[in-house]
């Protein structure tokens, strides 16, 4: 069964689209797990609270550290949730991934250390309207939220994507489709419905198409 992962920096909507997803998947009577990174598991959990708490402030935040914690809860959690799912027969949904760790810790990406995803939407937005739906969202700003590096990282993130896009187009190595979708005057329902239909489009989950064709729609 295909791993799916959303892309994006914070306010760029992967989250919410990357639930709705799983519920619309679900809807079609195909079996889907969702998860996310950094995971709910130990290491990730201490990610989280590093990046939030200020009890933490004298831990190093270097990228070499947050990349290295990064790769540990990667791990665990391919081993212990990711893999596992899909070997039971379920579609999984990641919010970030291995391009995130690229991204914010200036990480080299290499697809061959994890898993490559069978598809990743990077859901593209306008830094102004990100930082409006942090704020809406009434979350305090993590370290990486700023505007400067809410900028940097929207900035890396295509050229990421270009990168390995072209990648997949002028050489031998068989990696796969990185697809960029601009949120920034979409609605949540309709960025939602587009990675619908691209996963039936390119039958990317298998079953999909003939059900919503048995379905009429």
């Amino acid at each position: 069964m295909p791993f799916i992962v959303f892309e994006g920096i914070d306010g760029s909507g992967k989250t919410a689209c990357s639930l709705l997803l799983t519920d619309r998947l679900r809807q079609q009577q195909i079996s889907t797990a969702w998860t996310c990174e950094p995971s709910d598991r130990l290491i990730g959990s201490l990610i989280r609270n590093i990046l939030r708490d200020g009890k933490f402030d004298k831990v190093d935040r270097s990228n070499r550290t947050m990349a290295l914690l990064f790769s540990v809860d990667r791990s665990d959690h391919l081993a212990q949730f990711v893999e596992p799912a899909l070997q039971r027969g379920k579609v999984v949904i990641c919010d970030r991934y291995v391009l995130s760790t690229s991204v914010y810790q200036e990480y080299e990406y290499t697809v061959a250390d994890w898993r490559e995803p069978d598809i990743t939407f990077l859901l593209d937005v306008d830094i102004d309207k990100a930082i409006i739906r942090i704020l809406e969202r009434g979350a305090c700003l993590e370290v990486y939220e700023t505007k400067e590096r809410l900028q940097k990282a929207r900035q890396k993130y295509i050229e990421l994507a270009l990168g390995l896009n072209a990648l997949a187009l002028y050489s031998d190595r068989r990696t796969k489709p990185i697809v960029v979708v601009d949120t920034t005057d979409k609605s949540i329902s309709e960025v939602v419905e587009f990675c619908f239909s691209y996963l039936v489009q390119h039958k990317v989950v298998q079953g999909v198409a003939q059900l919503t064709s048995n379905e009429g729609v």
